[in-house]
């Protein structure tokens, strides 16, 4: 069921950094009664995320600018501007950013609490640098249902 409300905009979406991105959460689940939530990813050329598989979420890409390159269960697809690639939970996956300029994606994550990820990995790296200690990096992903391989 629906329900109508105000419109709303916001004003602020402060920025997370993570090594070598950048995210600004858009929406959060509380936004969205835990449905989905929205960042906007911004990665540097060459920045790559390990292959691995979320337990908890189904995310969508969209690509705003740059390119990225998608390693999905075994198969590569290359998405610039305009491209959507839809990641079901469960489906083992990986990407980088490609070219010589920033790669700017939003991703929807549904159900919502994702987004919260990113704030943890920043404090992580303020609390340990890099490289993040091997257990506080699991911790961290076990927290939120990502496994890596």
């Amino acid at each position: 069921m629906s329900q109508l409300t105000e419109p709303w905009v916001f004003e602020e979406n402060p920025m997370v950094n993570t090594q070598h991105s950048q995210v600004a959460v858009k929406l959060t689940g509380a936004d969205t009664d835990g449905a989905f939530s929205l960042v906007e990813y911004t990665s540097l050329p060459g920045t790559s995320v390990m292959q691995h598989i979320h337990t908890r979420e189904d995310k969508t890409f969209i690509i705003q600018a740059g390119v990225f390159e998608f390693w999905i269960n075994g198969e590569t697809i290359v998405a610039e501007a305009g491209a959507t690639v839809n990641l079901p939970m469960g489906v083992r996956h990986s990407f980088r950013t490609l070219g010589t300029s920033p790669g700017i994606a939003l991703i929807v994550a549904a159900p919502a609490g994702f987004e919260y990820y990113f704030n943890d990995f920043s404090h992580a790296l303020q609390e340990f640098g890099l490289p993040l200690p091997a257990a506080a990096l699991q911790q961290l992903n076990q927290a939120y249902g990502i496994i890596f391989e």
